[in-house]
C-alpha cells in the first residue's frame, strides 16, 4: 500500500477509502500521516540534510486516535512525489 500524501490529507483519505478503509478510519490515517510528514520534513530541514538525500528516508510514527487505538503509520520519502504512507499497522 502505498498512498501519496503531497496532495492533500483529503486525496490520501480518498485513496484510503478506496483501498477499504472505513470513512472515519481513512480521515483519521490520512490526517495524521499527514501531519507526521510535515513535522519529518521540517526535522530533515532543521537538521539540515540536503532534500536530494531524503528519497528513501522511513520513519515510523505511533498514533493513537480518540478512542485511544493505537496506530503504527510508516511514512517513506519518494523524492519528488514526496512523502507516501507506506503502511499502517493497527494494534
Amino acid at each position: 500500500m502505498r498512498v501519496g500524501l503531497a496532495s492533500g490529507c483529503e486525496q490520501a483519505a480518498k485513496k484510503l477509502k478506496d483501498l477499504g478503509f472505513t470513512s472515519e478510519r481513512a480521515i483519521d490515517v490520512a490526517e495524521a500521516a499527514t501531519k507526521y510528514a510535515e513535522e519529518e520534513t521540517a526535522l530533515l530541514v532543521r537538521q539540515l540534510t540536503p532534500k536530494s538525500a531524503w528519497p528513501g528516508a522511513v520513519v515510523i510514527r505511533r498514533h493513537l486516535d480518540i478512542q485511544r487505538e493505537e496506530t503504527w503509520l510508516m511514512l517513506k520519502h519518494e523524492g519528488d512525489m514526496g512523502w507516501t504512507l507506506d503502511s499502517a499497522l493497527f494494534a
